[in-house]
C-alpha cells in the first residue's frame, strides 16, 4: 500500500505532544519570568531603602548646631537645620523635616518633598544622648534641649519584621 500522508490518529498524538511540549515550555518560561519580577520588585525596596538611610543619615550629620531651633523631634518625625547638597553641587543650609505621613516616610526641605520609602504599616522615631547618665530613648526631643546624640529610626513595612537603624547627630 502506498501512502502519501498520515492517519488522523498519528495528526492526533503529534498535536497531542506538541501540546504538551508548550505546556512544559509555558510553565518553565512563566515560573523565571515570575521570579525575574519578584527579584526586581525586592531590589527596587532594597534600594529605596537605601536611599532613604543615605537622605536620613546626611539630613543628621550635617547638622547645624549654631542655628535657632536646630533640633526638634517627636515619635513621627523630626526637623533639623542642617546642609544639604544642592543642585549645583555645593551644600546649602536647609530645614529639612524627615516625618512618617500616612503609609510614607518623607522628607521636607524648603518647598521640595520626597518620598522616600512607602508602604509603611508602622514608623517612629525616638532620641538620646550617648554618654548621659540617663541613657533612655525618649519618643520627644524638644528644641529647646540643644540635640540628640543618636537618633533611632523603627520601621515596618507591610509583612516584614520591624526594623531599626541608628544615626549620630553631628559630625563624621
Amino acid at each position: 500500500m502506498n501512502r502519501h500522508g498520515f492517519t488522523l490518529v498519528e495528526v492526533l498524538v503529534a498535536l497531542t505532544l506538541a501540546g504538551v511540549c508548550a505546556l512544559i515550555v509555558a510553565a518553565v518560561y512563566g515560573g523565571a519570568a515570575d521570579a525575574i519580577e519578584t527579584m526586581s520588585r525586592v531590589a527596587a525596596a532594597h534600594e529605596e531603602t537605601a536611599t532613604a538611610l543615605r537622605w536620613v543619615s546626611e539630613s543628621l550629620v550635617n547638622f547645624d548646631p549654631q542655628r535657632d531651633n536646630a533640633f526638634e523631634g517627636s515619635p513621627d518625625g523630626f526637623t533639623v537645620q542642617t546642609a544639604i547638597w544642592s543642585g549645583l553641587g555645593w551644600m546649602t543650609p536647609s530645614e529639612v523635616t524627615i516625618s512618617f505621613s500616612n503609609d510614607r516616610l518623607v522628607l521636607r526641605a524648603g518647598d521640595r518633598l520626597l518620598t522616600l520609602v512607602d508602604s509603611i504599616s508602622e514608623g517612629t522615631f525616638a532620641y538620646r544622648i550617648d554618654g548621659a547618665n540617663d541613657r533612655r530613648w525618649r519618643p520627644r526631643w524638644p528644641s529647646y534641649e540643644g540635640a540628640p546624640s543618636v537618633v533611632q529610626m523603627r520601621v515596618r513595612r507591610a509583612g516584614h519584621e520591624p526594623v531599626a537603624s541608628l544615626f549620630r547627630v553631628g559630625g563624621r
